[in-house]
This record gives C-alpha cells, structure tokens and sequence, in this order.
C-alpha cells in the first residue's frame, strides 16, 4: 500500500499537536485516528512522513497606506502584569435603591447670588428628570436681587418652558413658579 501524504488545517493541526502533548502520544497516532473518522475507513490512514515538514512560512503582506483612523483600529490593548487586558468603561449598572425623591420646591433664601444659581441648575436638571411639570423657585422678597438673578437664569435655561410669579396665597413675590418642558 503506497503512503499518500496527509494535509490537514492549520488550526486542526495545532488543536493535534496540543492534545498529543496532553496524552503522551504521538500526533501520527492522532492524525490516522482523526482521518479515520471524518472518512470512516476500515484501514488505518496512512502514517505521515517521519521527516518532520518545515514550518510553513508567513506570506508578506501586502503594505498599504496607514491612516491614524486605521492604526487606532488595528491597536490591541496592552495585556496588564497579570496577563489579561485593561479594563475598558462601560456603562454603569443601574442603582439598585431607588433615588431619593426630588422635591417640588427649592429654597434658595438667604444664600448669594452664586450659590443660588448653582443650586437652581442642579435642581432643575433633577426634577426634570423625576418628571416633575411645575417647579416652585422660594427666593424671599427681600432687594429682589436674587429673584432678578434667578429669572435671567431661568430665562435662558432649556429646561424650562415659562415662570411667573406666585399668586396671592402661594407665596407672592417670594415664590417664582416654573413650568418645565414635556418630555
């Protein structure tokens, strides 16, 4: 019987060679016993040439023009000194207690002019995302200093649709009402 070569994938190969390695046996042995079962012959599949083959050499690839764009994508990320890549950002998980709830009045009284107006955004951006429709701003009566400030920053903010002062009973000038934007 004339021995014919046997050529198998590359990854089949290496996927022999390391389980030979694993159970003390030749990757001949493991060859026949693979080429047997794919073509389910009686006789035994010819042995491989002893000589071992060459390692087949890599094809040069063809170069082409690299961009910034093109080498980003190509850049593996550096394994850290326990073998394993870098952690990338991902979104967090969402709360697992619900948020504390955002209350419909914000009192802003007795604070400057700067803090009340960093109060004021953060507030606004919280009891629109809670969904709140109508806001109460408490600034005081006071100089009206703060109401001023607090209405020129109302005036341009885009969270909010109109304001206007509070009516008898609910505050009067002490009390800005503010309708924010629909969803």
């Amino acid at each position: 019987m004339k021995k014919r070569p046997v050529y198998l994938p590359e990854d089949l190969y290496h996927d022999l060679a390391q389980r030979a390695t694993r159970e003390g046996a030749s990757i001949e042995e493991l060859v026949r016993f693979a080429v047997a079962q794919t073509y389910k012959t009686s006789t035994p599949a010819p042995l491989i040439p002893e000589s071992p083959a060459p390692a087949p050499t890599p094809l040069p690839k063809p170069k082409t023009p690299r961009t910034k764009a093109a080498a980003a994508a190509k850049a593996k990320p550096k394994p850290t000194k326990l073998g394993r890549p870098p952690l990338r950002p991902s979104v967090p998980p969402p709360p697992t207690t619900p948020r504390e709830p955002v209350p419909d009045e914000l009192y802003v009284r007795h604070q400057t002019v700067d803090e009340g107006l960093y109060h004021l955004d953060a507030y606004l951006d919280a009891a629109y995302m809670s969904g709140h429709i109508f806001v109460r701003i408490v600034h005081g009566k006071g100089g009206g200093i703060l109401r001023g400030a607090v209405w020129q920053r109302l005036k341009a903010h885009p969270l909010v649709r109109s304001y206007r002062l509070a009516g008898p009973g609910e505050g009067d000038a002490g009390v800005t009402v503010v309708e924010l934007a629909r969803r």
